[in-house]
């Protein structure tokens, strides 16, 4: 399924995975506000050629930062799908590198699905981050929040943070409970 934000400027962005091969990548177009594209071709954003990144949604805040946030699945006898989430600070011509949304379970699990995230992207590089987390297969689903801050080190680098998730709501205690918004 396509996401689709529109910058403080007008400009329209719009994800999307596709299937190549045998594994899903995600997809960025820009459109400017007269409908003109952008860019002459979309951006693969993840290209990699040996897990699933699928599921975007995009979300930009009103500084104009892009965030980006989309499901990976590794294919592995482990059935973990993480999310992951980046930002781009100059309008969509480059973005940071990604870091996975912190799961409010043990990552001992085997089996954790952290899918459906919701971005909510505030001032000053921060985005507000809910998701479904689903620690069985059969419905033990819950909802999550974090936050991420875009951060400076002492040699100027810019970096993504994710806070660790907590839990929301409990579906042991709690009718199931799905997809934020």
């Amino acid at each position: 399924r396509p996401s689709i934000a529109v910058s403080p400027t007008g400009v329209v962005f719009v994800t999307w995975s596709v299937l190549i091969g045998n594994y899903s990548d995600v997809f960025l177009s820009r459109i400017n506000g007269d409908g003109t594209l952008i860019d002459s071709t979309p951006k693969n954003l993840t290209s990699s050629e040996s897990v699933d990144e699928q599921n975007p949604v995009v979300a930009i805040g009103p500084d104009g930062d892009v965030f980006l946030g989309y499901e990976l699945n590794p294919n592995a006898p482990t059935f973990i799908i993480d999310s992951y989430v980046t930002v781009s600070l100059d309008g969509g011509n480059s973005f940071l590198p990604a870091v996975q949304v912190i799961p409010a379970t043990p990552k001992d699990l085997a089996l954790d699905f952290v899918t459906r995230l919701t971005l909510v992207p505030v001032s000053g590089g921060v985005v507000h981050i809910a998701w479904e987390e689903d620690t069985c297969g059969e419905g033990c689903t819950f909802i999550a929040y974090s936050h991420a801050k875009v951060s400076q080190n002492a040699a100027g680098a810019l970096s993504l943070t994710v806070d660790p998730g907590v839990y929301l709501g409990d579906a042991v205690n709690a009718a199931r409970q799905t997809a934020p918004s």
